[in-house]
């Protein structure tokens, strides 16, 4: 019996752990009052790396609509997915797309909105701004584990497939908005 007490506090304790190790993190700049947020997920990594062997891939990073607000906000509203390119030979990209898999199969397809860069930025819309998701496909999103994610620029069309360090990502930052958030520090 009291083996049993100790396995069941030892699975409640990493349990509660998992659900709560993802969270929201915000800065105020101290000259401007505004406030930048970002997500940090269980990881704790505040972006989602696809890389095979660390070199080429991609990372992914979440924007808020709140960021450069002056007050702090009680509901966080992700407007898009901003995507580092990392490729051999491939420092400019334009147009392209990203395709994401989830476990249960079903896909969704994003298309680039930003216009030529050699940053190796891509900018994915979330909301209906910018050719972004609908309900369903936000609802696939915020509730299906990733099963790959696919990144194709259309100026080379070379592309990258993986599967995500994280594949709960995109689930953990539906949890995380519902939090509280953490100040972090504040900037100059």
């Amino acid at each position: 019996m009291k083996k049993l007490t100790i396995l069941f506090i030892f699975i409640f304790a990493c349990f509660g752990i998992s659900l709560n190790a993802q969270h929201i993190e915000y800065e105020r700049d101290i000259m401007t009052d505004e406030i930048y947020y970002s997500f940090v997920d269980s990881n704790n990594s505040s972006s989602l790396m696809v890389s095979e062997d660390g070199r080429e891939g991609f990372i992914i990073n979440v924007s808020f609509d709140e960021n450069f607000g002056t007050t702090l906000t009680r509901k966080l509203t992700p407007v898009s997915l901003i995507i580092i390119l990392h490729l051999e030979d491939v420092t400019c990209v334009e147009d392209g797309f990203m395709v994401i898999r989830f476990e249960n199969e079903e896909r969704i397809r994003m298309n680039n909105y930003a216009d030529f860069n050699c940053d190796g930025k891509f900018y994915f819309s979330l909301d209906g701004e910018y050719r972004g998701l609908d309900e369903e496909q936000l609802n696939l999103l915020f509730n299906e584990r990733i099963d790959r994610i696919m990144i194709e620029d259309g100026r080379s069309h070379r592309s990258y497939t993986h599967t995500p360090d994280n594949p709960n990502y995109f689930i953990e930052l539906k949890q995380a908005i519902n939090k509280s958030y953490k100040e972090v520090e504040e900037i100059d």
